[in-house]
């Protein structure tokens, strides 16, 4: 095998044993299915990518590739291609304590970005630290508890849009409004679908201000 050429084949984890293997239940569109992912927290990282607008679809473990470290010719799997509207970009998902060990140093994961970077697909390396922030992680565990539920009324959803025609406004203010019956579990699901926009990074309640999405 030569440094740059990908593997044959996936990772099959199906068939892994003794390795803490988690399922995530992915609910875009066009993607529903269940991701398989090598730790749970490569299955948290998840929720990122399931809420992120610039994320056009994702992969776990994707088509492996070669790369040349100590005169060594080595095969290394990304744990997630996601395909971004600009560009793809691997990533590997680590605790921060295990980010750099004698058996995956800096130099070796220099080596595997170099090799990443000659193929066009950049990787970069996230750690718990940013998959854990909060309030953001909880805010995205929430979202994708309502997302898909049940489906929204269309008498809903217009009303929704209508009182938002002008601008953002808080959520408890559409359901004070006017327009009778709307309730919080529809604006949740609005923005976990993408059809409404808040601040992700700011603790998620009645109180939050969401918007359209143009």
């Amino acid at each position: 095998m030569r440094p740059g050429q990908y593997a044959k084949e996936k990772r099959n984890l199906r068939k892994q044993k003794g390795k803490g293997i988690t399922t995530f239940p992915s609910k875009r569109k066009g993607q529903r299915e269940s991701i398989l992912t090598e730790s749970p927290l490569e299955a948290d990282f998840c929720y990122h990518l399931e809420y992120d607008p610039d994320v056009l679809s994702y992969e776990a473990q994707p088509l492996g590739f070669y790369y040349l470290f100590e005169g060594k010719v080595c095969l290394y799997t990304p744990d997630f291609l996601v395909n971004y509207i600009s560009e793809p970009k691997y990533y590997e998902i680590k605790y921060k304590k295990y980010s750099e060990t004698k058996t995956f140093s800096k130099a070796r994961f220099d080596a595997i970005k170099k090799q990443a970077q000659s193929l066009g697909i950049p990787i970069t390396m996230i750690t718990e630290e940013f998959i854990y922030q909060q309030p953001k992680f909880t805010n995205l565990q929430v979202l994708h508890q309502y997302e898909y539920i049940d489906q929204i009324p269309t008498t809903f959803i217009n009303h929704i849009y209508t009182a938002l025609s002008l601008g953002e406004d808080r959520i408890s203010n559409l359901i004070d409004g006017e327009y009778q019956g709307i309730q919080l579990c529809y604006v949740y699901q609005m923005i976990a679908n993408g059809m409404l926009k808040t601040d992700i990074d700011a603790p998620l309640s009645i109180n939050s201000v969401v918007s359209r999405v143009k």
